[in-house]
């Protein structure tokens, strides 16, 4: 275990948490583990909502919820009603001395909440309101869940089997990543607070913070309207095949093959040679297209072999293949254990089970995720005696200055990452105000250029045009330098010896081979943070080991928990690892500057991206640990509600989901559908007579949607009190109503477009959005900008790094 050798990262910071269910408390326990101290402020008698999330021990009552524990291990409780004149008071004598305020108020702040009472009490207050939909826009008062959220995000769209229904992912994945979010958003206040700034008001939406996740296909489609958006079928992902979850001789195996070498690699690997060097199978496309060609002949290589011994074989070969562990093969699986990627939780009974831990290690101020849940109202006495009531202290005079526009101006990042997962994490910092500066090699560009360096993809300059990579890395600097040379590995020490962090995503052999791992860079720069961020973590056996968001997805086991039970453990058709990764990356560094900003010191962040995905996961290895049952794969069914699901609606490829959560919900629903007698139907006329007779209600419910568009019924559905969603694609989000009237995405200047689109971070600062300053640098645009400018070289170095080709602005062609 490593051990801790100063004050925790967010020691004297003081939170109070108003939100419930669990996109607040997820913030709030990531705060928490870093050492800040959380008040968490309850209704009386029923306590946070979260308290009756599955999974739940067998025992009735507050405090089985597996779900809560987890989410608020370690914080402090108290019952407080916000109505009552005397409970009021406490609320805002607590809120007082408060550094953070997290809310989760789905319409305007209550009256006595108001942000103006907040900062006269407390001007530096960071007040930071979660909320399914945002502050403002059509649907700002609509009723909320994670599965509307996965639904109107286009996340849902491509689950499925080819021309059957979308499917609804299981779990709290949406409000999961809302929490990491909110984190972000916070430590950035705080650090901006770092020089006396007044609090900020943060206004986060957790479907905004879900789209991180099909953001890149928004862009992409946004510039091809005319075509149909599709499912391809249960574990398909165009344009690539082989990208998914395969039957093994002992369980399951994730499989990835996206480049010719790789596809090669995997056909030897099966016995399969005659499909390997089969020139009409090279291009991962043309795989695509051929897939159902090729599945039998796969199955049967696959089947030959127990999974552990494929993947390692297979790693050896540098084929991207993955364990698929189920929720109790994650729980006892020594890679994991030995990690340290586990909580110990318990309950208030005293019960113990395992869940995820933090998923990045802070080496210097490493987070405790594992504790004690709270019982309600159990620190009411340590909270209300050390309480700085109104008639102690006067009111604090407001000699704060104006919220800087930019809250991380000041810092320089060295952003040394490809692709997706380490560009996203920097793209928040440069979103924010930070100066990011990112490296590229000639020879070695940033993958999201393209995939296929071909001469053609030089001439036409088609590493210029990609939307995905011009979005990922807009208000960054770029420059080139080949890094396998004293010259380029000069330049670049040169840049860390000035800068705040360094980003990277290699595989964790890369940058030791060069030089210039964390041991070697803190040598120039004591005070550096350096976040690295394989797919298995830097001290895990499995370190080297090749991956993609897919494989990434496929390691953490998050497919045993979704899709029907008749189907294969079934990936979400996103690129799920690398996002997920990436935000919680912007999290832990934000937090790690917080603390060199408070300290001086740096340190190295050791991040696992499978860990970044457990979260998401957690509901089947806490079901396993604390009741030894495996959680059920229901497609889009609910253990508890009914109905709920996905339905058709009028026109091609048009979906709504519906989620009765309450008996309310139902009967509203209900009448809608047939006022005279659906409610009272006998077998219909419970849950539990809803749930035996799901089917048939189900094609009740089905024929009812489908003489309705989709936009017309949700709103009608969200009127009437049903919790309701349309279920977009990813080539309808840029028209959805509520994104627009927020201002989410942004037409704006581009590289080789007049107009690009840009989705924006998810969430307002002091009623503003962080606009894009400047697009995606060219390859090597900012080279003389950066090394003269900031290094000091001359003309004449510059024009030797050129002729030497440590630098350049043109992709360098192997062979």
């Amino acid at each position: 275990m490593t051990m801790r050798t100063t004050p925790e990262a967010l020691s004297n910071i003081t939170v109070v948490e108003l939100a419930q269910d669990v996109a607040g408390p997820y913030c709030g326990r990531l705060l928490s583990a870093h050492g800040a101290r959380v008040i968490k402020v309850e209704p009386p008698d029923r306590g946070d909502s979260s308290r009756y999330l599955l999974p739940v021990d067998p025992q009735d009552g507050l405090n089985s919820s597996g779900m809560f524990a987890w989410l608020n291990a370690n914080k402090e409780s108290i019952a407080l009603d916000i109505d009552d004149a005397e409970d009021k008071s406490h609320i805002l004598n607590i809120c007082r001395e408060a550094d953070v305020l997290i809310l989760d108020h789905s319409d305007a702040l209550k009256p006595a909440l108001a942000i103006e009472i907040m900062h006269k009490l407390n001007p530096g207050l960071i007040i930071c309101n979660i909320s399914y939909f945002g502050q403002s826009g059509p649907y700002q008062n609509f009723a909320g869940n994670d599965a509307l959220c996965t639904a109107l995000s286009g996340l849902a769209f491509g689950i499925g089997e080819a021309g059957g229904p979308p499917t609804l992912p299981s779990g709290y994945g949406p409000q999961i990543i809302a929490g990491v979010t909110a984190t972000i958003a916070i430590m950035t206040a705080l650090i901006g607070g770092g020089e006396g700034i007044k609090g900020d008001v943060i206004d986060l939406s957790v479907l905004e913070s879900t789209l991180i996740l099909n953001e890149t296909g928004a862009i992409a489609r946004s510039y091809e309207m005319d075509s149909i958006p599709q499912r391809f079928g249960v574990n398909r992902f165009p344009p690539t095949y082989p990208m998914g979850v395969f039957k093994c001789a002992d369980g399951w195996v994730g499989v990835t093959a996206l480049t010719p070498g790789q596809w090669r690699a995997l056909c030897e690997l099966l016995d399969m040679q005659e499909y390997g060097n089969d020139p009409q199978y090279f291009a991962s496309i043309d795989r695509f297209i051929k897939a159902d060609q090729l599945e039998p002949a796969l199955a049967r290589g696959l089947l030959k072999w127990t999974a552990r011994e494929l993947v390692e074989t297979g790693q050896e070969r540098r084929i991207p293949l993955a364990l698929v562990p189920t929720p109790h093969e994650l729980l006892s699986m020594p890679e994991i254990i030995e990690r340290g990627a586990l909580s110990t939780i318990s309950l208030s009974s005293g019960k113990q089970f395992q869940a995820p831990g933090i998923p990045f290690i802070l080496q210097r101020t490493p987070a405790n995720g594992s504790g004690p849940a709270p019982g309600l109202d159990q620190h009411r006495g340590r909270i209300l005696d050390n309480l700085v009531t109104a008639s102690d202290v006067l009111t604090h005079d407001n000699k704060y200055l104006p919220a800087k526009p930019q809250p991380l101006d000041g810092f320089r990042i060295v952003d040394l990452s490809k692709g997706w997962s380490g560009p996203l994490a920097a793209r928040y910092c440069a979103d924010l105000g930070a100066e990011v500066i990112k490296v590229e090699d000639c020879r070695y560009p940033d993958w999201w250029r393209g995939w296929e360096a071909t001469q053609s993809w030089v001439d036409e300059r088609a590493y210029e045009k990609m939307p995905s990579f011009n979005s990922m890395n807009r208000n960054k600097l770029g420059i080139t330098l080949d890094l396998t040379t004293n010259a380029g590995k000069q330049l670049l020490e040169s840049l860390v010896k000035d800068a705040d962090a360094v980003i990277e995503n290699y595989t964790s052999t890369v940058l030791p081979k060069l030089g210039l791992d964390y041991r070697a860079l803190k040598k120039i720069n004591p005070d550096i943070v350096m976040i690295s961020m394989p797919a298995h973590g830097v001290s895990s056996p499995w370190s080297h080991h090749r991956a993609y968001g897919s494989t990434v997805e496929q390691a953490s086991g998050l497919p045993h928990l979704n899709g029907r039970k008749d189907w294969p453990p079934t990936q979400q058709h996103v690129a799920l690892g690398d996002a997920v990764a990436g935000v919680n990356a912007a999290a832990a560094l934000l937090i790690a500057l917080f603390h060199k900003q408070r300290s001086g010191e740096g340190q190295f962040i050791d991040l696992s991206q499978v860990e970044c995905l457990l979260p998401l996961g957690a509901h089947g290895m806490i079901d396993y640990s604390l009741n030894k049952s495996t959680w059920p794969r229901l497609g889009s069914r609910h253990q508890r509600h009914v109905p709920h699901g996905i339905y058709p609606c009028e026109g091609e490829e048009s979906w709504i989901a519906i989620t009765c959560i309450t008996d309310a919900n139902w009967k509203c629903l209900a009448n809608m559908i047939a006022p005279k007698n659906l409610e009272s139907d006998e077998k219909f006329i419970n849950r539990q007579q809803r749930k035996e007779n799901e089917d048939e209600l189900d094609n009740v419910i089905s024929k009812w949607t489908s003489r309705f568009g989709a936009d017309e019924l949700m709103n009608l559905l969200q009127a009437a009190n049903v919790p309701a969603a349309v279920v977009r694609s990813t080539q309808n989000l840029v028209d959805d109503a509520q994104l627009q009237a927020r201002g989410f995405f942004e037409w704006g200047r581009g590289v080789h477009r007049d107009l690009v689109l840009y989705p924006l971070c998810p969430f307002t600062r002091n009623g503003h959005r962080h606009n894009v300053r400047w697009p995606a640098p060219m390859l090597g645009e900012h080279n003389e900008i950066v090394l003269k400018d900031k290094l000091g070289l001359s003309d004449a170095e510059i024009e030797k790094l050129i002729t030497d080709k440590i630098i350049g602005t043109v992709p360098i062609l192997s062979g």
